[in-house]
């Protein structure tokens, strides 16, 4: 768990926080995928301190700074900054902000929230985003057991776990059991996303929420707030300061957004109010009631949001009557005939129709190769092992962590400039690839766009992708998606082309930039190939059509074009009751 490179990352982030003179913490900082500085620049950054004992690598930093960094470009120069002064003022809150806090503006305001989210859309796979979360859940566990602890306490804890290489499960894709509950804050929920959201009794926040125990260090130990019946005598000394409450509320306010952006589809905001009517929320002026502003939204934009008052229900609770207590069903029927009221059981609205299917095209890669795997991966959710956990033949065939670190380099090339080689983080394999792009001349076409989303509905089914590169290619514009495969054949080309045709039919309905019409290029990064595809939009309709009508039917069976699917390739193999036995 703690080799993966977003926890490296957020670890050195914290770390930083904590201690801003961590020379590892500030290298993998200035050397991640937000700054992203060279090792060429790393190098001579860290040779001012040749010869000079007692100098630490934030000194060279700063000594750079002075001069201009001539040592990195000035968008690198200016992200380092950024987040150098990020870290400083963060590390600064340690007394007013909790742990998860802190995680939570390190991530955000440094931007990596966002990149794990670009990632985990360009993979097909939220683990990253998952794994980020599975740091917020030790955070919360470490607080919930040390109270009184702060950043420097759980730097210190997870370097303890990871000295004793204690298991620590890698974060994956969780079953969406019918009879689950899968709990979490809403600092967790960041990045991800629901189709619907409830956010219950929104309420102004009390005095109460910013009043905590505290330790006076002098001789008094833990104080109450209360003491023979008033005040405590240090407690107003004591208590947090009108810049603590305020940071507090904004916190407070953050949280609440986060909340609301989180919903897809639908959101619906509660609150059980002492008002008698809707238009009377709000008109007291009471400070950070955020129920008011969202109610005062709906009512000005009746076309986006519904107001609803409903009756608050009585619960059915025995009463006393001449010493007899009656308690039984009579109870609970006359309540459910006051709910009656309300909404007859006749007005229920239909059930709902089948969840529509949502596909990218490795999904509809891997059920057209094969359904029982597409069911492992897509319906169960089994988590797959990671690359190194494969056998042998299995890496050989093509690394995921190869073709994550490929596309990653090219995007950041692409998108910024620089030396392509400089910004690759990944297995030696990859340079040699990039090095044959580099000679080649779709390299040196203007970029119109980088990772490019589009989502669109394709018949009843929702089609998502992302196109790694769109580019002017002899004056025409060109979508182009890069493959590292070990091995690509004819049938590989074939099956990667409806990618790029899907690609196409996104461009013809002006979801990509650039223009209606584009070439189609799937390159070989292996072999420094360039393949053109012809567009086929009837066959990207019939072919995601049947595969989301037998999604939707749940057959998951095999076929008879399924008889040659790489089963001695799958990551399942091994709990597949339908593996193919190859001698």
């Amino acid at each position: 768990f703690f080799d993966r490179q977003e926890i490296k990352d957020v670890l050195a982030l914290l770390r930083l926080a904590e201690n801003p003179l961590d020379d590892g913490a500030l290298v993998r900082l200035l050397q991640g995928p937000i700054v992203r500085l060279a090792d060429g620049g790393m190098y001579r950054l860290a040779s001012r301190r040749f010869g000079r004992d007692g100098m630490r690598l934030r000194d060279c930093f700063e000594e750079s700074a002075h001069e201009g960094f001539p040592e990195m470009e000035p968008k690198v120069a200016r992200e380092a900054v950024r987040l150098i002064e990020l870290t400083d003022r963060v590390g600064r809150l340690r007394d007013a902000l909790t742990v998860a806090d802190m995680l939570n503006r390190l991530l955000e305001e440094s931007g990596y929230l966002r990149w794990a989210e670009l990632r985990a859309q360009r993979d097909g796979s939220p683990r990253a985003l998952l794994n980020l979360r599975k740091v917020f859940q030790l955070a919360g566990r470490f607080e919930r057991d040390l109270a009184m602890a702060g950043i420097g306490d759980f730097v210190r804890h997870l370097d303890q776990v990871i000295d004793a290489e204690l298991p620590v499960g890698e974060a994956a894709e969780e079953a969406a059991g019918a009879e689950a509950v899968s709990l979490l804050t809403i600092h967790a929920a960041k990045g991800l996303e629901f189709p619907v959201v409830f956010l219950v009794n929104l309420r102004p926040p009390r005095p109460r929420d910013t009043e905590r125990l505290f330790f006076d260090p002098d001789k008094l130990g833990f104080v109450m707030k209360n003491w023979r019946g008033e005040k405590h005598p240090r407690y107003v000394e004591t208590s947090p300061g009108a810049p603590a409450v305020a940071l507090a509320i904004g916190e407070r306010r953050r949280i609440v957004y986060v909340g609301l952006t989180r919903a897809k589809d639908a959101l619906y905001v509660t609150a059980t109010r002492e008002e008698h009517a809707v238009h009377e929320v709000g008109t007291n002026g009471e400070d950070h009631d955020h129920f008011a502003e969202i109610l005062s939204w709906a009512l000005a934009h009746p076309e986006s949001a519904t107001v609803v008052e409903a009756e608050q229900l009585e619960l059915p609770v025995p009463r006393a009557g001449n010493g007899q207590v009656r308690d039984d069903s009579s109870v609970v029927t006359a309540v459910l005939d006051r709910l009656e009221k309300i909404q007859p059981a006749g007005a229920r609205e239909p059930a709902a129709p089948p969840m529509q299917v949502e596909l990218s095209f490795s999904q509809l890669h891997d059920f057209e190769l094969c359904p029982v795997r597409y069911r492992f991966a897509h319906v169960w959710r089994v988590p797959a092992p990671p690359d190194e956990l494969q056998p042998a033949h299995v890496r050989a065939a093509g690394s995921t962590e190869l073709g994550a670190a490929v596309h990653e380099a090219l995007a950041a090339w692409h998108n910024t400039g620089g030396e392509l080689l400089a910004l690759y983080r990944g297995p030696e394999a990859g340079r040699d690839m990039l090095a044959r792009y580099l000679a080649h001349p779709l390299a040196s076409a203007r970029t119109l766009a980088v990772e490019a989303g589009f989502n669109m509905a394709i018949g009843a089914t929702r089609v998502r992708g992302l196109v790694d590169r769109v580019c002017e290619v002899d004056g025409r514009v060109a979508l182009v998606d890069f493959k590292t495969n070990a091995t690509l054949d004819a049938a590989l080309i074939e099956a990667y082309s409806l990618q790029l045709r899907i690609y196409g039919v996104a461009a013809r309905r002006g979801l990509l930039p650039g223009g209606r019409d584009p070439r189609l290029i799937l390159f070989d990064m292996r072999r420094g190939v360039l393949h053109d595809v012809a567009p086929d939009d009837a066959a990207v309709e019939q072919r995601v059509g049947d595969a989301a009508q037998r999604i939707g039917a749940g057959d998951f069976a095999l076929r008879g074009e399924h008889a040659q699917r790489p089963c001695q390739l799958c990551a399942y193999r091994s709990i597949c009751p339908d593996a193919r036995k190859v001698l």
